[in-house]
C-alpha cells in the first residue's frame, strides 16, 4: 500500500493537488499489479476533477518510484494548472 501526493501550500493550510495511490486489498482499479497506476487530480476546494490512467500493471515497489518521479518531474505544471482554478 503507498501514497504518493503533490500538495500546495495556500498560507493556511496544505492542498491536495495530485495523488498515486495503491492498495492491493482495495478496488481492481487501485491495485496497480492489476490496473496500473492512477492519478487523481484535484482542485482548490479539494474535489478531484480528472483521473489519468495510462499506465501499464507493474510491481507496487516499481510504481511506487515511478509516481514519486512523475510528480516530482510534473510539479510546476500541476501547480499551476491547480492555481489557475482558484
Amino acid at each position: 500500500m503507498f501514497l504518493v501526493q503533490l500538495e500546495q501550500w495556500d498560507g493556511r493550510t496544505w492542498r491536495a493537488v495530485a495523488r498515486f495511490d495503491h492498495d492491493a486489498d482495495g478496488p481492481a482499479y487501485r491495485d496497480v499489479e492489476r490496473s496500473g497506476l492512477h492519478l487523481d487530480l484535484y482542485d482548490p476546494t479539494g474535489e478531484q476533477v480528472e483521473k489519468v490512467a495510462h499506465w501499464r500493471p507493474q510491481a507496487s515497489n516499481e510504481a511506487m518510484g515511478k509516481a514519486e518521479d512523475y510528480l516530482r518531474e510534473n510539479a510546476d505544471y500541476f501547480v499551476r494548472r491547480f492555481e489557475r482554478w482558484r
